[in-house]
């Protein structure tokens, strides 16, 4: 009997002492993909997780060139369209609490519509789908939008990725709350979060701590111009946030913080319309894309960039692997870490 308890014994201590292998060689791998970056140059920060267990956490370069402040935990950046995940939440909390129907068409809400024909056809999943058929620019006046009198496609028979999409959605917000969306999102999904630092603001947006985005020419990083943007138009709007704030709405997800789990999960799950026309498989949640392959990982992710910022969040939901980046030197570090990450068998 002894003798077998002790084999158990050496077996989970080679096992644990393989696992901590792997991690240390994961660890190497993850820390190539940042070596040629420079502590004066723009960086940014790379948090990687498998169920409870941090695997990597790094923070790297500079936020601001003119200042010298490092790239930290801290650090505030604009996520542009992650921002889309915090408004399909909104949709879906509104939902939850009986104020709206996913099959409402915008004639509910926007009853003096002149093509009521047109807005009648187009349903709230549409719009968080991108599969509205809406064209990708639309004429707006008083916070108003119009809708032209045909849409480019049948909605729910293709994807058009549309920021018109989630400024409707906004408004339908604003109209079924009475408050702005800004203020919704930050009492349901911000503060319930304790996503304490972080604030949704126009591009305008100006703070000492906000970090700064660049691009490379010729050799020499140069810094974005600050976009002047109408802070009352919709889509100039976005949350701005830290690594550290990022992390909690991720946890908040994972854990159903602020939603439930079933009505949260149905975020992430592909929307397969009936009247599916285009040749190019359905891959889109509520703001999330799914990438589902055969004999590979399904792993579902959003992304934002403007002006040298950039920031990614993806999911492994079966493997419970996180992986979380921000960076502001115009360059995307996708690939090279599920690259890693595959190359070390986290994921296929």
């Amino acid at each position: 009997m002894k003798k077998i308890i002790l084999f158990f014994v050496l077996l989970f201590s080679v096992l644990t002492i393989s696992a901590q292998e792997e991690d240390v060689l994961l660890r190497l791998a993850l820390d190539s993909v940042f070596s040629k970056v420079k502590d004066t140059e723009p960086g940014g920060s790379v948090f990687i997780q498998k169920g409870n267990q941090s695997l990597y956490s790094r923070n790297f370069g500079l936020a601001n060139l003119k200042t010298k402040e490092k790239f930290t935990e801290s650090t505030i950046s604009n996520i542009t369209s992650v921002t889309k995940t915090f408004i399909a939440y909104g949709i879906l909390i509104l939902q939850k609490q009986s104020k709206l129907l996913l099959d409402d068409s915008l004639v509910k809400y926007f009853p003096n519509i002149k093509n009521k024909a047109t807005a009648g056809k187009i349903k709230i999943r549409h719009l968080l789908t991108h599969s509205s058929g809406l064209p990708v620019i639309a004429t707006k006046t008083n916070d108003t939008i119009i809708f032209i009198d045909k849409p480019d496609f049948e909605p729910g028979s293709n994807f058009r990725y549309s920021g018109v999409d989630y400024t409707i959605l906004c408004l339908i917000i604003e109209k079924i709350t009475g408050e702005k969306w800004k203020t919704f999102i930050q009492k349901n999904i911000l503060e319930p979060t304790g996503m304490i630092s972080s604030k949704i603001v126009s591009e305008n947006y100006n703070d000492k701590q906000r970090t700064q985005g660049y691009k490379k020419i010729q050799g020499k990083y140069t810094a974005y111009l600050t976009q002047s943007c109408n802070e009352k138009y919709t889509l100039c709007n976005s949350v701005w946030t830290s690594p550290g704030d990022l992390r909690k709405y991720v946890y908040a997800i994972k854990e159903c913080v602020f939603l439930d789990c079933e009505t949260t999960k149905s975020a992430t799950q592909i929307y397969k319309p009936d009247n599916w026309r285009s040749l190019r498989t359905p891959t889109q949640g509520f703001s999330w894309t799914i990438h589902e392959e055969n004999d590979k990982y399904t792993y579902v992710e959003c992304s934002g960039t403007s002006a040298g910022l950039a920031t990614q969040i993806i999911l492994y939901p079966k493997q419970d692997i996180i992986v979380i980046w921000m960076s502001n030197n115009d360059v995307s570090y996708s690939n090279l870490l599920l690259q890693k990450l595959r190359q070390r068998a986290y994921v296929k």
